[in-house]
């Protein structure tokens, strides 16, 4: 599993939709069934606005915090979750 959580923050650093298509196909054994097809169907704009929240949920990639959390309180709707508060 390291490799999936290396790859995976790789991959949440680009923040891309394609990329985190790719990163779905590659890894949907790892996913509950089904879950990995459901998410490569959505739109980029709601795979952007997951993959800011991943990033936020992420320590390892406190340095995009900032970042993800303006883009998140401007495209989310909603606050970021309480993780992902300023400390």
């Amino acid at each position: 599993m390291r490799q999936y959580a290396r790859e995976l923050q790789e991959m949440l650093r680009q923040r891309s939709p394609a990329a985190y298509r790719a990163f779905l196909v590659k890894w949907r054994d790892v996913h509950e069934r089904g879950v990995a097809e459901r998410l490569a169907k959505q739109s980029d704009s709601a795979l952007r606005l997951r993959l800011e929240r991943m990033i936020l949920d992420m320590p390892a990639l406190s340095d995009l915090h900032d970042e993800a959390r303006a883009y998140v309180a401007q495209h989310g709707g909603q606050a970021a979750t309480a993780a992902s508060e300023p400390k």
